[in-house]
């Protein structure tokens, strides 16, 4: 079963005798912690949400957009908005598509006609890869109230990350004074060896 039907089973199980509720609005941005690194490092990246209008969010789908040359997906857990929901296990299809799902199997969902929410509902881990720069972006979103999967008005902000070279040679010019170095350790070795040939 795919996870666009369980949650529009989900949306039909909670809709039942619910009135319906007035035209949310739903802002999505994504914030990558940290936004640069170096390779064989991880990456974490959240999926931020705020809502307001009224409205119940019972679950979400979307696609996280990323350069697979430069990013490896490692894992994924619910945000701060979303514990104990249950994420459907993300797949990727084709690389650097990642496909996820997550949902509130309690049918509570998260609730706005107290006022706007904001926070994460989804957080995903990456390893960085190799060098370069990778754009972060989401796409192909259903974003699923009470009242099934309706066209909602959202925007989404994308995030980027940096990932430079693990290690480091040391330059040209650096070792002519590495050299120095060297050399004033051994200095009190001699001097030390000429005062006692001096006490004799």
């Amino acid at each position: 079963m795919s996870s666009r039907i369980i949650l529009a089973s989900l949306a039909a199980a909670a809709a039942v005798g619910l009135p319906a509720p007035a035209a949310a609005t739903y802002a999505l941005s994504l914030h990558a912690t940290p936004s640069s690194g170096t390779v064989g490092g991880q990456v974490v990246v959240d999926v931020n949400l705020t809502l307001d209008g009224g409205d119940t969010l019972l679950g979400m789908d979307f696609v996280l957009n990323y350069d697979p040359a430069v990013l490896q997906y490692l894992t994924s857990a619910e945000g701060s908005l979303t514990p104990g929901w249950a994420p459907v296990p993300p797949f990727e299809s084709p690389a650097g598509r990642l496909s996820a799902t997550f949902l509130d199997p309690t049918l509570i969902g998260l609730d706005s006609t107290a006022g706007p929410l904001a926070g994460s509902i989804a957080s995903l881990a990456f390893v960085l890869h190799a060098p370069g720069f990778s754009t972060l972006t989401l796409s192909d979103i259903v974003l699923l109230d009470t009242q099934f999967d309706k066209a909602t008005e959202w925007n989404a902000t994308h995030a980027r990350v940096e990932v430079q070279p693990g290690g480091s040679i040391p330059e040209p010019a650096s070792l002519p004074l590495l050299g120095l170095a060297l050399a004033l350790l051994c200095c009190p070795h001699e001097n030390q060896g000429s005062a006692r040939h001096t006490g004799s």
